[in-house]
C-alpha cells in the first residue's frame, strides 16, 4: 500500500511541472528554474527514480510519464531556440522599422508629402498609422487631434526602437530554457540506467486457455509402426558403426601390411574373408 501511495505521489508532481512548462498554459512562472517548490518537485522525482536502479518493481506508469516529461523539455527546448531566433530577427526589423516611421513622422511633421511610404507601412503592418500621419501633416499642432496622434506614433516610434516587448518575451524564453534544461539533466541520466537495469514491473492478468473437448485429440500409439521405425534405426546404426571401423586408421594399417599379398581385402559388409 505504501508503494502505491508514494507512485500516486510521483505521478501528482510529474503532472504539476508538466503544467508549469505547458507553452499552452496562461499563468506564467517567473523564474521558474529558481522557484523552490519547482526543484523540491523535480528532486523527489529523481530521488524515487534512482531508488529503483538495480532493483526491480518500478511502476510503468511512473516510468513512462517521467519519460514523457523528459522528451518533452528536450523537444520544447528546441522549439524555444527557434522561437529565440525569430524574436531576435524581428528585433532587428522592429529597429528598421522604427526608423522608416520615425522619417514618415518628420515628412508629415514638416507638411510634406509621404505618401510614396504608405506601401512600406501597410506591408509591415502599421497601416492603423497613416491616418494618425495625415492629422499631423493638416490639423493645426495646437488642436487636441495633432497632439493625440503625435503622442501615438513617438510612442510607437520608441516601442519598435526599443523592442520593449520582444525583450519581455526573451526573458520568459530564458527562464523557461533554464526550467526545461534543470529538469532533463537530472532525470535524463537516471532514466537511461534504469532502462538497462531495472526490469519495469507491468501488472498482467495470466489466463489458462480451455480447450473445447471436441477439439482435443486422444493420442493412440500404433505399435506397429513403431516396431518399424526401430528396426529400421537399427539397420542404419549398424551400417554406420561398420563404415566407421573399414575407414578407421587400424583397418587402414592392416591393408598396407598386406597390400600386394594373396590376402583379400576386406569389403564392407562382410565379416571375415572366405576361404577358397
Amino acid at each position: 500500500m505504501s508503494n502505491n501511495v508514494e507512485e500516486t505521489k510521483i505521478i501528482s508532481k510529474i503532472d504539476k511541472i508538466s503544467k508549469q512548462i505547458d507553452p499552452n498554459s496562461k499563468k506564467q512562472i517567473t523564474e521558474l528554474s529558481e522557484n523552490t517548490e519547482f526543484r523540491k518537485n523535480v528532486e523527489a522525482i529523481k530521488e524515487y527514480l534512482k531508488s529503483y536502479i538495480g532493483n526491480a518493481g518500478l511502476s510503468k506508469e511512473v516510468y513512462d510519464r517521467a519519460k514523457e516529461l523528459t522528451l518533452f523539455c528536450n523537444e520544447e527546448y528546441k522549439n524555444l531556440v527557434d522561437k529565440k531566433v525569430e524574436l531576435e530577427q524581428q528585433a532587428k526589423k522592429n529597429i528598421e522599422l522604427s526608423k522608416t516611421l520615425n522619417e514618415v513622422y518628420l515628412f508629415a511633421v514638416t507638411r510634406e508629402d509621404f505618401s510614396i511610404y504608405e506601401n512600406a507601412l501597410i506591408e509591415n503592418g502599421l497601416e492603423t498609422y497613416i491616418d494618425k500621419l495625415r492629422t499631423i501633416a493638416k490639423s493645426d499642432r495646437n488642436s487636441p487631434e495633432y497632439i493625440e496622434s503625435e503622442k501615438t506614433i513617438k510612442s510607437k516610434i520608441s516601442n519598435l526602437e526599443g523592442n520593449l516587448h520582444i525583450d519581455i518575451d526573451l526573458e520568459r524564453i530564458n527562464d523557461k530554457e533554464k526550467a526545461l534544461s534543470y529538469i532533463s539533466i537530472e532525470l535524463d541520466n537516471v532514466l537511461s540506467k534504469l532502462t538497462n537495469a531495472v526490469e519495469l514491473i507491468v501488472e498482467v492478468e495470466s489466463v489458462d486457455p480451455i480447450l473445447p473437448k471436441e477439439l482435443v485429440e486422444v493420442y493412440v500409439p500404433d505399435y506397429n509402426v513403431y516396431g518399424e521405425y526401430v528396426d529400421n534405426s537399427l539397420v542404419l546404426i549398424k551400417k554406420d558403426i561398420w563404415s566407421k571401423f573399414v575407414n578407421s586408421k587400424l583397418v587402414l594399417r592392416i591393408k598396407e601390411m598386406f597390400a600386394g599379398s594373396n590376402v583379400k581385402a576386406l569389403n564392407p559388409g562382410v565379416t571375415g574373408a572366405k576361404t577358397e
